[in-house]
């Protein structure tokens, strides 16, 4: 073999792993859906709570997200029966969807003591900033069981949760929020940008953050953290990640995708188990 014909063999390898790979992260992992199922230990939680499940679900980018893909979500979760339902934004990749997406969550999983979410910076349209279109998504959900959070806390059967708006359309208020906590009850927290931790006014809060918005970056190397990621802190990755004050974070990948491509990098439903700390 020459030198010619082993670097011409060599670029046709590379060539065809690198179009096997955008194949697999357009075709297969996109679609391909991982539940992650784990404990959520909570301190003093109820004991009628203790051995409840509850159903994360977060990104689901109506519009570019097949339609069939997400009715399979639905149905899975609601398959499973949970007690307690959350969502953590970006329900529409684009204002023009809500009345599709309202149509769709028709069929989405509701929990049988409640259903919460909050906005992500998609749900409020064009630079983040049509909070007409974000009004307009929120009186549709509610009308399909789902009640979104603004800064604002619930307290369900001694368990408060507590929803804060958007980060990048400038709704988050975390003193506000807060502000409205029983420093006795237990508390679970709901936002859609895990850079949202980092502003003050957490102060008060003690207990479990459930983020999304990342994507888990969408694609990464194995072994190598993910190149492109749309937050300032590079922890937020995915996963569980330890924060100050009492505070854990756990940051979904997420259901859907703002672009098809996803590579090592599956998209998630979690299944928590609630238990007492």
């Amino acid at each position: 073999m020459t030198r010619r014909d082993f670097l011409r063999g060599a670029f046709r390898a590379l060539g065809a792993g690198a179009f096997g790979s955008l194949l697999y992260g357009w075709g297969c992992e996109p679609h391909w859906l991982d539940f992650v199922e784990r404990p959520l230990p909570v301190e003093r939680l109820p004991v009628a709570w203790c051995g409840l499940r509850v159903a994360f679900l977060t990104d689901l980018h109506v519009g570019p997200v097949a339609d069939t893909y997400l009715q399979h979500v639905f149905a899975r979760v609601r398959s499973m029966q949970p007690d307690l339902v959350v969502y953590t934004g970006d329900f529409v990749d684009q204002a023009r969807y809500v009345e599709h997406a309202a149509v769709l969550f028709e069929r989405a999983p509701l929990g049988r003591l409640g259903t919460f979410g909050v906005l992500g910076n998609h749900d409020y349209g064009v630079r983040w900033r049509d909070h007409h279109a974000a009004a307009n998504l929120c009186q549709r959900l509610a009308e399909r069981g789902i009640c979104i959070l603004r800064n604002e806390v619930v307290q369900l059967g001694g368990l408060q949760i507590a929803g804060l708006d958007d980060l990048w359309a400038r709704r988050c208020d975390p003193r506000r929020t807060f502000a409205q906590l029983d420093p006795v009850l237990p508390s679970l927290a709901l936002v859609h940008n895990p850079d949202a931790v980092d502003r003050p006014g957490w102060e008060r809060f003690r207990g479990w953050i459930l983020a999304g918005h990342t994507h888990g970056g969408q694609c990464r190397s194995p072994f190598l953290p993910p190149p492109l990621l749309p937050v300032q802190n590079r922890r937020y990755s995915s996963g569980e990640i330890g924060l100050d004050g009492g505070r854990r974070l756990y940051i979904s990948r997420g259901v859907g995708y703002a672009l098809r491509l996803r590579f090592n990098t599956r998209p998630e439903v979690t299944w928590f188990e609630l238990q007492r700390a």
